[in-house]
């Protein structure tokens, strides 16, 4: 398998690139790392005892190994931290002309050659990562650092930060799979590092993970790192002979939930709204003043971009609510519920519609899958009785055929 960024990583990138042009600009200037540089490289040499190739061949070794694999050509220098309370672990102190390994507590007894190596390229991967395609996955890293640090920080871009710390993760240990070549070996590294045990099974491991993810469908909820069992399934199917990419990043990322955007899911959401809103006002009796008004409201430009009537080929359309359907059906119902009460703003919003729009919108919900979540809400809010909401459904073809005559 091929070692690249992750589809989190490109999109994210190429989203703040154009969007944040500014704070782009500066967290990718010369100047800006310069300035990290040297005061990482200070408070490096202050915390942590330097390790020499004669006191540490095999960490050595590991590093060379690793480094060769992974397609660097750097001095590599390996510290150890200062202080007895670590936990055993390892973490790369990046900076641009060195690969500097950060070991800490007893992390040297715990692990054999072979996950050392697993270790060290797990950690070197990371310096792979931020020097990929000049340099801009480190800055994206920094940028949404610094933004984190402001007290008004938009949650989005917060999100944005978990999530690309944790594919960041996620990719280091492909690293470490691509070093190595060994998944028990990188998997047992992790297990060690998070127990503190000295011996383990990755394959009971894994049953275990199985036996999680029977229940478990929300994606990581780590800050900064997935948790073990992802971890460990992750490198389950990116170890298979068919790497499995896509649901790898599902595993971490889990289903889009509109209580918790991200950057990326905000746009996923806004581009399916204005989906949607498209197929419910394709009908010519859903065009008028009030829902054509409360398009404009959601979607600035929306009346510009439909001068022409919109297209209603009941071939296109079936295709259209059918991808819509598959879509909708990978997100949470958060986002069930949001695009419920947008259905029943446009149905709503005319008041000379009598129950016309309400009968084709809950016609629509039930092409598109949502139905059962549309129905109870617009039920409550309208305050009708459900054996009227029912009646209505189930007669809304002949109440849509009569409509379209009309026009």
């Amino acid at each position: 398998m091929k070692l690249g960024a992750l589809p989190y990583h490109t999109a994210v990138t190429d989203q703040l690139r154009t969007g944040e042009t500014t704070l782009w600009e500066w967290f990718a200037s010369d100047r800006m790392s310069q300035t990290y540089s040297e005061t990482i490289k200070l408070e490096l040499l202050k915390s942590a005892y330097r390790l020499t190739r004669n006191d540490q061949p095999v960490l050595y070794a590991c590093a060379d190994a690793a480094m060769e694999k992974l397609g660097l050509d750097l001095p590599v220098t390996v510290y150890q931290r200062q202080g007895g309370t670590d936990a055993a672990n390892a973490a790369l102190v990046f900076l641009p002309d060195e690969a500097a390994i950060m070991l800490m507590g007893n992390i040297g007894e715990l692990l054999n050659e072979e996950e050392m190596l697993a270790l060290i390229g797990h950690e070197i991967s990371h310096h792979r990562l931020y020097t990929m395609e000049g340099g801009q996955y480190f800055t994206v890293s920094r940028l949404l650092g610094w933004c984190l640090d402001q007290p008004d920080c938009d949650a989005a871009l917060a999100e944005t930060d978990r999530l690309f710390r944790l594919h960041t993760e996620i990719f280091a240990d492909m690293g470490a799979l691509h070093v190595t070549g060994n998944r028990d070996a990188v998997i047992a590294s992790l297990i060690k590092v998070t127990t503190g045990l000295k011996s383990v099974s990755p394959a009971a491991y894994l049953e275990q993970t199985e036996e999680i993810l029977e229940q478990y469908k929300q994606g990581s909820e780590g800050l900064s790192h997935p948790e073990l069992f992802i971890r460990a399934k992750a490198l389950d199917l990116l170890a298979a002979e068919r790497p499995a990419l896509a649901q790898t990043e599902l595993l971490v990322r889990g289903p889009i939930d509109a209580r918790r955007l991200d950057i990326l899911g905000q746009q996923m959401l806004s581009d399916l709204s204005r989906r949607i809103a498209d197929c419910l006002l394709a009908p010519d009796f859903m065009r008028n003043e009030f829902t054509l008004n409360l398009a404009e409201r959601y979607f600035e430009g929306y009346g510009e971009a439909h001068e022409e009537p919109i297209v209603n080929d009941s071939a296109d359309a079936k295709s259209k609510t059918s991808d819509l359907k598959v879509e909708l059906s990978g997100m949470a119902r958060s986002c069930h519920e949001y695009f419920a009460y947008l259905l029943l703003d446009f149905a709503t919003v005319n008041p000379e519609s009598d129950d016309l729009h309400l009968a084709w919108s809950l016609d629509f919900a039930s092409q598109i899958g949502l139905f059962p979540v549309y129905e109870p809400i617009a039920r409550k809010e309208l305050r009708r009785k459900k054996d009227e909401m029912l009646k209505l459904k189930r007669g809304a073809t002949q109440i849509i055929e009569k409509a379209n005559d009309a026009v």
